[in-house]
């Protein structure tokens, strides 16, 4: 009998801590390159909506995981991917990709380090971000994710990958 409600006792605790998780989609991802330096990293703006529910709680915990289709060999190479929040949406269709950087917090909200392969699996830690977009501490406007690879080779990501970033990547939240 003691066991059944201490059992009960450390489930009800259990809940008081960890209340809830929910996945959402990406909306939205642009891909944007620039012409004239081969070494500027890829820009994607990645857009998404936090649910009504999340208004007000407190965020645990928030990553952004994914994958990269890369259609080339590129072996042993390492990317980074770092995350910085939009200040403001930029005009309608209008992805410039230095006028980006003036939408752009210039502090970082998530940062990782993946290899690059066939599919490019990557993850980033972006629950302040959350916690405070939750809190109504700042504005959601999306994302802007820097993709550069590290070491001598360049690499850009084509316009043709945007389709399946959408379909591969999530945000992962709990809360309470």
């Amino acid at each position: 009998m003691k066991r059944i409600i201490f059992s009960i006792i450390i489930l009800a605790f259990s809940q008081a801590i960890f209340a809830g998780e929910i996945t959402l989609p990406l909306e939205s991802c642009v891909v944007v390159n620039t012409n004239d330096d081969s070494s500027a990293p890829t820009r994607l703006v990645i857009g998404f909506t936090l649910p009504e529910e999340l208004t007000g709680k407190e965020v645990l915990f928030a990553e952004i995981s994914g994958s990269f289709p890369i259609n080339e060999s590129i072996n042993e190479t390492n990317a980074e991917l770092r995350l910085c929040p939009l200040l403001q949406l930029p005009p309608v269709g209008r992805f410039d990709y230095y006028s980006l950087g003036n939408l752009t917090d210039s502090m970082s909200v998530g940062e990782c380090i993946f290899g690059l392969a066939a599919r490019s699996t990557f993850n980033a830690f972006i629950t302040d971000f959350i916690r405070e977009v939750a809190l109504s501490e700042r504005p959601n406007y999306g994302l802007v994710a820097e993709v550069s690879v590290i070491g001598e080779r360049p690499y850009k990501l084509p316009e043709l990958v945007r389709e399946s970033i959408i379909r591969n990547t999530t945000i992962r939240i709990e809360y309470k």
